[in-house]
């Protein structure tokens, strides 16, 4: 019983004293990568997305995320643009992760989003604060289960939408209904209220080859409106896949839907499939 009691006390400390990775013994494959970068690794992604609600209001938006590893920690900042329409700036993002195990770690988030403003619409900004407990727990050497992930660009998507007549409404990383890497995210209207959002990330691993990967994603989500109490409900689903053809550089693209399926706001009528959002990354580490 001792021996037994022993072992779970010690169960974090052995698994953080596995052995360090560096240089080339970074794995190529998705699956047997930590979540936390190694010591004295750099990481830089370079993402593009375009957004669709519906005929005539598609956006686009760029990112440039750097994220530094330390072993047992990560910092990583991230400046997002919406391009079309729009093009100027959007967001800045930073992100620190702890790991906890090799496989799961905490994470916390601050942001902030800027809107430009539109016929007699002026302009708006959003600062966010955000947690979340990323984690992958591996059922076979192909298979694992994920929930969210670490880095400043993957705290969430930035989205961009065409609010008519060739104007933009830039809705950032702190404000759209798109699934979020962490599990409780605060944004403040500046002058405005608060939004709360609640989302339970959930996903499949697949590793279908040294060098391909596909990850099922799904969840829970809610939105609150504290000014209000207006409720909003969503099912996210997405799918994307990872290609790693060395172990320095990934190219990803993604599918997302954030899947509304109730709220208490009347004048709301988007069905399941009519947000979409599409997103292609390059990823480089050294």
């Amino acid at each position: 019983m001792r021996a037994a009691v022993l072992a779970l006390v010690l169960l974090p400390y052995a698994a953080r004293a596995e052995p360090p990775v560096h240089g080339r013994d970074f794995p190529r494959s998705l699956i047997d990568r930590p979540l936390i970068l190694p010591t004295n690794f750099l990481e830089v992604s370079l993402l593009g997305n375009l957004s669709n609600e519906g005929a005539g209001t598609s956006g686009a938006a760029t990112a440039l995320g750097v994220e530094v590893g330390s072993g047992e920690g990560q910092a990583g900042l991230a400046v997002a643009l919406p391009v079309n329409p729009d093009f100027g700036f959007g967001s800045v993002a930073g992100s620190l992760a702890y790991s906890l195990t090799r496989q799961a770690a905490f994470r916390i988030d601050l942001g902030f989003d800027h809107s430009q403003g539109h016929d007699g619409r002026a302009d708006t900004n959003f600062y966010y604060g955000a947690v979340g407990l990323p984690a992958k727990v591996r059922l076979s050497p192909w298979f694992a289960l994920v929930s969210g992930r670490v880095g400043a660009i993957d705290s969430a998507h930035f989205v961009n939408l065409n609010d008519g007549g060739g104007s933009g409404f830039y809705q950032g990383a702190g404000q759209n209904a798109f699934s979020s890497s962490n599990l409780l995210t605060f944004t403040k209207q500046e002058d405005g209220p608060t939004q709360i959002g609640v989302n339970l990330p959930a996903g499949l691993l697949i590793q279908v080859a040294d060098s391909l990967a596909l990850t099922l994603r799904a969840g829970y989500e809610v939105i609150i409106s504290t000014s209000t109490g207006d409720t909003k409900h969503f099912l996210p689903v997405g799918l994307e896949a990872v290609y790693s053809p060395t172990r320095d550089f990934d190219l990803g693209a993604s599918f997302s839907l954030p899947g509304p399926i109730a709220t208490t706001v009347s004048s709301s009528s988007l069905g399941y499939t009519d947000i979409r959002l599409a997103v292609l990354w390059l990823r480089f580490r050294t």
